[in-house]
């Protein structure tokens, strides 16, 4: 299952009171975790995305298929 909005808060606050706050945030590529990419940009939720461009966030992100509600997904990258 993939993380929720609150399994990653709870992480970064746990981050945060470790004294990592300034750290640089890293996202694996896959689910082995042998590839990464920096974080760039804050999240964005599925259903703020114009219509026009919601088949291309869902195309580039072939994980969406592990969602139950399309229409529940956050995008950060």
């Amino acid at each position: 299952m993939a993380l929720t909005v609150k399994d990653l808060y709870e992480e970064m606050k746990q981050r945060v009171e470790a004294g990592q706050g300034d750290w640089p945030v890293f996202v694996t590529d896959d689910e082995e975790g042998n590839g990464y990419h920096a974080l760039w940009y804050k999240g964005t939720a599925i259903n703020e995305v114009e219509d026009d461009m919601r088949e291309a966030f869902e195309c580039y992100n072939s994980d969406i298929s592990i969602c139950k509600d399309k229409d529940k997904a956050i995008y950060i990258g």
